[in-house]
C-alpha cells in the first residue's frame, strides 16, 4: 500500500489450514514460483501466514487469459499463434533450466498482458526434477485435456509439459483441443492411446514446419518428442517477437478487447471495516443508549469465548491419549498390468501414504471399475478379467485416488493351419519379396494377425527379416520357414544368376609395364543391368605376344604395345579392356584431339568412348593405337597411329554414308 503498487493475492482457504499437505504444496508453490526471475513468468513477491490466514503476493497481469481469448475468439491467427507459442516455450525452457517441471500448462495458466506478452502462470502442481515431492506414486496431477500418456501414471517430466504445450499450440491453430472426450475415461483412454487428426487438415493454411513440429510435441512415446523446448523453437522456426512488432499490437488487442476495468475497493485501514449499521437510539437519553451498547457487546463476547472454547474442545485429542489419525495424500499401487487376456486374475496392492510417503494405518481403500463387464476389482484388490474392451480402474481413499487403463483382449484362438504367400517367388541378387502369413482355425475360417518367426534353409543364398522380407543374396535356392502356434509353412525362393545377359571387366583400360601386372574382375550383369556379382568365366588375350593373363584375371605386360582382355561365361562375352604396355620405365604422353563429322561411335584401343563429334586423350608415346568409328547407315572408319614424346596431333574424320 505504500508504494501504491497493484498486486494479486493468493489465499489457502481457511478450510484447508487443517490440512499439512494443502499447506505444503501451498508454501512449494510459492518458493518455487519465487525461485524464477523471467519477464514471462508471473513473479511472486512474499509468502505471508498468519493464525488465520495463509498467502502469497504476486504480481498483479492486467490482461486476459488464452482461454477467456479462445473462448471469444475461436482460434488465433498464424503469427498470434506462433508468438504466443513462443513466449510459452522460452518461458518454460528458462523453468527447466532450473529444474522446475510445470505440470499444469493450459490456456488458463496463460495470460496475454496489455503489452501483447503471453506470461505463464500458476506453478501450484509444479515440481522441482531432482527433490522428491509431495506427489507419489500412484497420484495423478494436472488437466486431462492437456496430460501428457506418462502423466497419467505421475511420471511427470520436462517432457510432459513439450506435450502439454502441443496441446495448447495444436487449440491455438485448430480452435479445438487435440482429443474431446466426454468423461474422464474417454480422455484417458484418448491421451493414451488415440492420434489426434493432423492439426495441417483443420488449418490448411499453417506452414508445414510449424504443423510437423505441433504433432511431433504430441507424440505419445516422450522418446519421440523434440529433446528440448529450446529444440524446438529451432525446428519450428519460432522466436521471441520484439514488442513493437505488428503481432504484439495485435495479441495486446486481444488483451484489452475483454478486460474488465473495475474500480478496486478501497482498502481498509483497519482488518474489520467499519460497520454501516447504526443503533436506533431510544428517547431516554445518552446514558441508556451507552447502557444498552455495554450489554450488547458483553453478550457478543460471551458468544465468542464460548464459540472458541467449544472449537478448542472439540479440536483438541482426546484425554485418552489417542493420537490423531494422519490424512491421506496419495495413494501407491503397484502390480497394475496394462493388458489381461479373458479370465486372467491379478492380486493388486494399495496403500494410503500421508505427506511423508508413510503409510496411513487403518486407511480404508475401496476400488471401483469404470466397465464392469471388461474388468472388476473385489474390495481385496482381485482384479479379475471379463470381456474384450478397455475399462479404467481406481483405488480410492480419504479423499484421495489413484486411476489406471487396463486393456482386456480375448484369448487367441490357436491356428490349425498356416500358409506363406506367395509360396514361390524369382528374385535377382540384391531384390526382396515381401512374404505375409495367413492363418486358419480347424473350421477354415481366418484368424486374425499372429506372432511369427521366420527362418532361412541357406541365409548365404536368402536372408528373411523379423517381418517376412525376403532378400536374395546369390545364385541358388532357399526355403523360407514361418512358424507360430506350433504350426509351420514354407516359401521357396529361388535367387537368379544362371544366365547373365552381360559381363563387365574392371577396370576398362589399364596401363602396366613390361613385366608389371595388374588385376582384372569380370561382373555379371542381368537384363536390367542390375550387378548379379563377380562370376567364374575365362580370360583371353588378343595378342600373347604384348600381354597374357591368368585364369584369376591377372594381365602381366610382355612387350610394348596394346592388348585387349576378354572374359567369357555362362554364355555372356564381356566388353572389352585394353590393355596398354610400355616399356620398362617410360612414361612418355602425347595429346590426341579428334574431330568427327558428323558425329559417331568413337573406340580407342578397343576402350568406347562413345558417340561424340569431339575427344581429347592423353596417349602413350610410342605405342601404335588403334581408332574406330562407326555409325548406323554411314560407312566404319578404321585407322592407327604412333604418337611422339610431348606431341599435339589433331586427327580430323569425315564420316561418308553408305552408299545404297
Amino acid at each position: 500500500m505504500s508504494l501504491k503498487k497493484k498486486v494479486a493475492i493468493k489465499v489457502l482457504p481457511p478450510s484447508l489450514l487443517q490440512g499439512d499437505a494443502a499447506v505444503e504444496r501451498f508454501r512449494r508453490e510459492a518458493r518455487i514460483a519465487a525461485s524464477l526471475r523471467h519477464r514471462l513468468i508471473t513473479s511472486v513477491f512474499a509468502l505471508k501466514e498468519t493464525t488465520k490466514l495463509l498467502f502469497f503476493v504476486m504480481e498483479y497481469v492486467e490482461g486476459r487469459t488464452l482461454d477467456a481469448i479462445l473462448h471469444d475468439e475461436g482460434r488465433l491467427s498464424i503469427e498470434a499463434a506462433q508468438a504466443v507459442l513462443g513466449d510459452a516455450m522460452a518461458a518454460l525452457a528458462y523453468a527447466h533450466r532450473r529444474e522446475v517441471i510445470h505440470r499444469d500448462l493450459k490456456p488458463a495458466n496463460i495470460i496475454v498482458d496489455v503489452e501483447g506478452m503471453a506470461m505463464v502462470t500458476d506453478f501450484g502442481v509444479a515440481k522441482v526434477s531432482t527433490v522428491q515431492g509431495l506427489t507419489t506414486t500412484g497420484s495423478t496431477v494436472g488437466s486431462p485435456k492437456y496430460m501428457s500418456p506418462e502423466q497419467w501414471s505421475g511420471k511427470a517430466t520436462g517432457l510432459s509439459d513439450q506435450y502439454a504445450l502441443g496441446c495448447v499450440a495444436y487449440e491455438l491453430l485448430a480452435g479445438r483441443t487435440p482429443f474431446e472426450g466426454e468423461t474422464l475415461e474417454e480422455l484417458m483412454k484418448q491421451q493414451l492411446f488415440d492420434t489426434p487428426r493432423p492439426a495441417g487438415e483443420l488449418r490448411p493454411d499453417c506452414p508445414p514446419a510449424l504443423v510437423d513440429g505441433v504433432m511431433r510435441m504430441l507424440a505419445k512415446d516422450p522418446g519421440q518428442r523434440w529433446p528440448s523446448l529450446e529444440a524446438a523453437m529451432t525446428g519450428m522456426g519460432l522466436r521471441t517477437s520484439a514488442p513493437d512488432d505488428p503481432v504484439r499490437l495485435q495479441l495486446a488487442e486481444l488483451a484489452k478487447r475483454g478486460h474488465d476495468v473495475r474500480a478496486l475497493p478501497k482498502t481498509p485501514r483497519s482488518p474489520i471495516p467499519v460497520s454501516n449499521i447504526s443503533l436506533r437510539r431510544e428517547s431516554a437519553g445518552p446514558r441508556r443508549a451507552r447502557g444498552q451498547r455495554v450489554v450488547l457487546w458483553a453478550a457478543a463476547a460471551l458468544v465468542v469465548v464460548g464459540a472458541a472454547l467449544i472449537g478448542y474442545v472439540l479440536l483438541q485429542p482426546r484425554a485418552t491419549g489417542e493420537r490423531v489419525k494422519p490424512a491421506v495424500a496419495a495413494i501407491e499401487v503397484t502390480g497394475a498390468p496394462t493388458a489381461l487376456g479373458e479370465g486372467e486374475r491379478v492380486t493388486l496392492v494399495a496403500r494410503a501414504t500421508d505427506v511423508g510417503g508413510h503409510p496411513v494405518a487403518g486407511a480404508a481403500l475401496a476400488w471401483s471399475s469404470s466397465d464392469p463387464s471388461v474388468a472388476v476389482v473385489t474390495q481385496d484388490g482381485t482384479l479379475t478379467a471379463v470381456g474384450n474392451g478397455t475399462t479404467t480402474l481406481t483405488a480410492s481413499s480419504g479423499g484421495q485416488r489413484a486411476t489406471f487403463i487396463v486393456t482386456v483382449r480375448p484369448v487367441t484362438t490357436a491356428a490349425a493351419t498356416l500358409e506363406v504367400t506367395p509360396r514361390a517367388a524369382r528374385v535377382a541378387p540384391g531384390e526382396t519379396v515381401r512374404l505375409t502369413i495367413g492363418a486358419r482355425d480347424g473350421q477354415g475360417r481366418p484368424l486374425g494377425v499372429r506372432r511369427v518367426s521366420w527362418t532361412s534353409s541357406a541365409p548365404s543364398i536368402v536372408t528373411v527379416s523379423p517381418a517376412g522380407a525376403a532378400t536374395g543374396l546369390a545364385a541358388g535356392t532357399a526355403v523360407v520357414t514361418a512358424s507360430s502356434d506350433g504350426r509351420a509353412a514354407t516359401a521357396m525362393i529361388t535367387v537368379l544368376g544362371g544366365e547373365p545377359a552381360s559381363l563387365e571387366v574392371r577396370p576398362a583400360s589399364v596401363r602396366v609395364a613390361v613385366g608389371e601386372s595388374s588385376q582384372l574382375a569380370a561382373v555379371a550383369r542381368d537384363a536390367n543391368g542390375r550387378s548379379m556379382g563377380r562370376r567364374r568365366v575365362r580370360w583371353a588375350s588378343n595378342d600373347p605376344a604384348v600381354g597374357v593373363v591368368s585364369t584369376s584375371g591377372v594381365v602381366t605386360g610382355l612387350a610394348p604395345g596394346t592388348v585387349t582382355i576378354t572374359a567369357t561365361g555362362d554364355g555372356a562375352v564381356s566388353a572389352r579392356s585394353t590393355v596398354t604396355v610400355t616399356a620398362s620405365g617410360s612414361t612418355g604422353t602425347a595429346v590426341l584431339q579428334v574431330l568427327v563429322q558428323p558425329w559417331a561411335n568413337m573406340t580407342i584401343d578397343g576402350a568406347s568412348r562413345g558417340p561424340s563429334t569431339r575427344v581429347v586423350e592423353t596417349l602413350t608415346a610410342g605405342v601404335l593405337h588403334r581408332l574406330r568409328f562407326e555409325r548406323a547407315t554411314y560407312g566404319t572408319v578404321d585407322t592407327t597411329l604412333t604418337l611422339r614424346s610431348g606431341e599435339q596431333r589433331l586427327l580430323q574424320i569425315q564420316m561418308k554414308p553408305r552408299l545404297p
